[in-house]
């Protein structure tokens, strides 16, 4: 069970950041260059409590939303051997029309207009360390713009997902600060690109970025043995 923790720490930082993508932009972080909106990384020494819901939690902005997610996948660095490259994709195509993704339903534009229950990976390709190891916020753009309309169909319903491999850091907005975050970006024939960066938990632990705020059964586990969550099992 331990080899699969990081795989669905995952799943569950590219899940959000993709069900949040749907959704209007919050404001721009003020140590990037690109409208933002991060996934916080959880700390080891933070206090791990339920979430309350008090509404749905998504600020509408009066912009159009998106009705579905064509979902390309950027595999960004060193996959070889890793079984993230199947098993992603599988949950991503399989998400849309679950109760899970039915979430985004509830959200509308002024005119009515609602997200439908629907997520497809229409591409997806290896980035063989383009931008070398140390990434930037706008470097993550640009592995993305660059791909769309090139190496991958350039698609106005496009998400286009980044993930990085253990070795690669995203040293702007990302890790230590957060698990993941969205944007746009200016594309190709004028286009406006939806970038996605998903970090790869395995770079620090991943009961450190547990994006959701949820305790996971061995999380749980642990904090009643008094195990301090930043440790590795011995």
């Amino acid at each position: 069970m331990k080899a699969f923790e990081p795989i669905r720490e995952f799943l569950k930082i590219a899940t959000i950041t993709l069900l949040a993508s749907s959704s209007a932009l919050s404001q721009e972080p003020a140590q990037s260059t690109l409208p933002l909106h991060a996934m916080p990384a959880k700390r080891a020494h933070t206090p791990i409590v339920p979430l309350i819901n008090t509404g749905h939690g998504i600020a509408y902005h009066g912009g159009p939303i998106m009705p579905w997610a064509n979902v390309y996948l950027i595999w960004y660095g060193s996959w070889a051997g890793d079984t993230s490259t199947t098993i992603i994709p599988d949950f991503l195509n399989n998400v849309g029309g679950s109760a899970y993704f039915s979430i985004n339903t509830t959200y509308d534009e002024s005119d009515g207009a609602r997200v439908l229950n629907f997520v497809s990976v229409q591409g997806s390709i290896l980035d063989n360390y383009s931008r070398g190891t140390q990434l930037s916020d706008s470097d993550v753009a640009s592995i993305a713009t660059s791909a769309a309309g090139t190496t991958l169909e350039l698609d106005s319903s496009g998400i286009y997902v980044v993930l990085t491999s253990p070795d690669v850091k995203e040293t702007q907005t990302g890790f230590p600060n957060t698990c993941g975050w969205h944007s746009h970006q200016d594309g190709a024939a004028g286009s406006d690109l939806k970038v996605v960066w998903v970090g790869n938990p395995t770079l620090q632990g991943p009961w450190l970025h547990a994006a959701t705020g949820i305790e996971s059964e061995r999380q749980r586990r642990r904090r009643r043995n008094g195990e301090h969550l930043g440790s590795r099992a011995r």
